[in-house]
């Protein structure tokens, strides 16, 4: 495979088995690394959990000046975007409640509830092919 992160992209998609090989193996990394995070995350007591969620995942932290987040959605138009106060939100309310429980959700998430109600998804994947890109995290709606 070629060093550069372009010319790997390239290789391994004009091959179809390679492509199909990479993507399965790109899943199993992604199982790996979910099991991991999990593995670390259900050892965490409640309010460590709660503050990591809030600071790490959800931008929620209490910072001065207040602020507010503004996310774009959408390659094409019509673009849309949503504009939230990270301190006022349902989500956030649903955490400060409750105990939060966390399930494995697909190949590659976690899914987070708090008080009874879906607060998000943290997953990771593939900036954008398996095993030539980078991985990232994200937090998805739950």
């Amino acid at each position: 495979m070629p060093d550069s992160t372009s010319a790997r992209k390239i290789a391994i998609r004009k091959n179809a088995k390679i492509k199909a090989t990479t993507e399965a193996i790109g899943q199993h990394v992604l199982t790996d690394l979910r099991d991991a995070l999990f593995k670390v995350l259900i050892k965490l007591p409640n309010n460590k959990l709660k503050e990591y969620i809030i600071n790490s995942w959800m931008d929620a932290e209490a910072v001065q000046p207040p602020y507010i987040k503004v996310t774009g959605n959408g390659k094409k138009a019509p673009y849309t975007a949503k504009v939230m106060d990270p301190l006022d939100n349902e989500k956030l309310k649903h955490l400060n409640k409750g105990k939060i429980k966390l399930e494995k959700n697909g190949i590659s998430a976690i899914l987070v509830i708090a008080d009874g109600h879906k607060i998000m998804k943290m997953r990771a994947k593939w900036e954008s092919q398996p095993l030539a890109s980078s991985m990232k995290f994200s937090g998805d709606p739950g």
